[in-house]
C-alpha cells in the first residue's frame, strides 16, 4: 500500500509539472519560429488532459467510496477545524478538471500561448494545496487507523519534500545546503519521470497523431537530450550530497544492514555509496544513443528499459533516505 500511495501522489506531482514543459515548447515556437515546436506544444496538452482527467475520476472516486484519501481528509478536518482542510483537498480536484479543460481546448481549439499559461498557473496552485494537504501528515493525528501499517508513505513526503526528521546534520547551515540538496534531487526526478511519461505517450500514440516522420524524429531528439540533461543534474546533486552527507548517513546504513549482513558491512556502504556514479553514467549513455540515433523510434525500447531502471533507482535511493 505504501508503494501505491507514493506512486499515485508522485504521478499527480509529475502530471502538475508537465504544463512547464507544454509553455517552454510553445515559447520555443514563437522565438525560433518553427511549427514543429507548437505541434509538441499541442501533444504535450493532449497528454496533460487525459492524466489530469484520470486523476479527477480516481479522487472523486476515492470521494464517493469514502476512500484512503476523503477519510484522511476527513481525520485532518477534524483534528484541525481552523485549517481549512477541505479548501486544500477539494480545491486540488476542482484544478485538476479544470486543468484537463483548458489543456484540452489549447490542443484542440485555440493555440494561444495564454492556454499553456494558465495551465502553468493551475499546476503550481495545485502543487502549493497539495504540499499543505501533506503537511498535516506531520501533525498529531492518529493516521493509522485510516492508513494501517502503510505508515512509509507519510515519511516519505515529511522526510523527502520537507525535510522533516533529518537528525543526524550537525551544523545549523548545513540544514539549508541539504535541503537544498534534497529539493534538487527530488525535483530532477519529478522533471525527469514527467518527460519519460511524455516521451511513452509520444511513442505510443505515433500512429494515431501522426504529424508526419520529421515531427517526431525532431521531438524525440529533443526529448532525449532532456532527458540526458536532467540526468546529468541529478548526477551532481548526488556527488554533493554523498560527499557532504555520506559520512554523517554511514552509521544509520550501518544500522540497516546489520539485521541481514553480520560480515562486510563497510564494503557494502562502499558500494552503496559508488553505485550512483556507476549506474547514472550508463543511464546517460543509454539516453545519448537513444537521442544521438538517425531515427529514435527504432530504439523505443531503451527509453522503456531506462524508465524502469531509474523508477528503480529513485525509489532505492529514496528509501535509503527515508530509513536512514
Amino acid at each position: 500500500m505504501d508503494f501505491l500511495l507514493f506512486s499515485f501522489f508522485f504521478g499527480s506531482i509529475l502530471v502538475l509539472f508537465m504544463p512547464v514543459y507544454a509553455l517552454s515548447y510553445k515559447v520555443f515556437e514563437i522565438k525560433n519560429k518553427r511549427s514543429l515546436y507548437g505541434k509538441a506544444s499541442q501533444q504535450l496538452s493532449y497528454c496533460i488532459a487525459l492524466l489530469a482527467i484520470l486523476y479527477f475520476f480516481a479522487f472523486g472516486l476515492d470521494i464517493l467510496m469514502h476512500g484512503t484519501f476523503y477519510q484522511l481528509n476527513v481525520l485532518f478536518a477534524e483534528k484541525f477545524p481552523q485549517s481549512n482542510v477541505d479548501t486544500f483537498f477539494y480545491g486540488i480536484i476542482g484544478i485538476f478538471f479544470f486543468l484537463a479543460c483548458i489543456s484540452f481546448l489549447y490542443a484542440k481549439k485555440i493555440k494561444h500561448i495564454i492556454f499553456p499559461f494558465l495551465s502553468c498557473c493551475c499546476g503550481f496552485v495545485a502543487l502549493y494545496f497539495l504540499f499543505v494537504w501533506f503537511s498535516f501528515f506531520a501533525s498529531s493525528a492518529d493516521i493509522s487507523t485510516i492508513l494501517g501499517n502503510a505508515q512509509f508513505f507519510p515519511k516519505y513526503f515529511l522526510k523527502i519534500i520537507f525535510g522533516f526528521d533529518y537528525h543526524f546534520i550537525s551544523a545549523k547551515n548545513y540544514d539549508f545546503i541539504f535541503q537544498i540538496l534534497l529539493a534538487t534531487i527530488f525535483y530532477s526526478f519529478v522533471f525527469l519521470f514527467a518527460l519519460y511519461l511524455i516521451v511513452i505517450f509520444t511513442i505510443i500514440v505515433r500512429n494515431k497523431m501522426d504529424f508526419g516522420r520529421d515531427y517526431y524524429t525532431f521531438v524525440l531528439q529533443k526529448y532525449g537530450k532532456t532527458l540526458f540533461f536532467i540526468t546529468f543534474i541529478l548526477l551532481l546533486a548526488i556527488a554533493v550530497m554523498t560527499v557532504l552527507f555520506e559520512p554523517s548517513l554511514e552509521k544509520n546504513i550501518a544500522h540497516i544492514i546489520l539485521p541481514f549482513v553480520s560480515e562486510k558491512v563497510l564494503y557494502i556502504q562502499i558500494g552503496i555509496a559508488i553505485f550512483p556514479f556507476i549506474y547514472l553514467p550508463l543511464s546517460m549513455k543509454g539516453k545519448k544513443s537513444f537521442y544521438t540515433a538517425t531515427m529514435p523510434m527504432q530504439k523505443k525500447s531503451i527509453v522503456f528499459i531506462l524508465f524502469l531502471f531509474d523508477l528503480l533507482f529513485m525509489f532505492g535511493y529514496f528509501s535509503l533516505l527515508v530509513y536512514a
